[in-house]
């Protein structure tokens, strides 16, 4: 799916993403894997503490409200498994803030269904 996503929004390595809320990183490495120059903010300080130090990932404080990010400086901007924590309206004003002229904001969710999905029913 990453990969899917990563063709559709046009991003390559080295171009600067930002994940919003990464939490303690799950999501992050996996931008980093694909090479991304990754800012994930994240504000809570023991979710930051927690997270494992990686390669193209420079960890910072703020919000999906207020990330800390220059004016016009991401070609993405991800917020997996965290937009429900963000006021909409100005998540979304800040998302067009920082992100570059057709540049893209993707929030994704891991929300399962058991009970519809062939693979995981018994």
């Amino acid at each position: 799916m990453l990969d899917l996503l990563i063709g559709h929004v046009g991003v390559r390595a080295g171009d600067a993403v930002a994940e919003v809320g990464a939490g303690t990183g799950i999501f992050t490495r996996h931008l980093a894997e694909r090479g991304l120059s990754v800012t994930a903010i994240e504000p809570s300080r023991a979710m930051r503490a927690t997270a494992v130090d990686l390669d193209g990932v420079t960890w910072s404080p703020g919000s999906g409200e207020q990330t800390g990010l220059d004016n016009a400086s991401q070609r993405w901007l991800v917020a997996a498994q965290s937009f429900h924590w963000i006021d909409t309206e100005r998540g979304l004003a800040e998302a067009r803030r920082v992100l570059v002229q057709g540049g893209h904001f993707t929030a994704l969710w891991n929300d399962r269904d058991n009970q519809k999905s062939e693979i995981l029913i018994e």
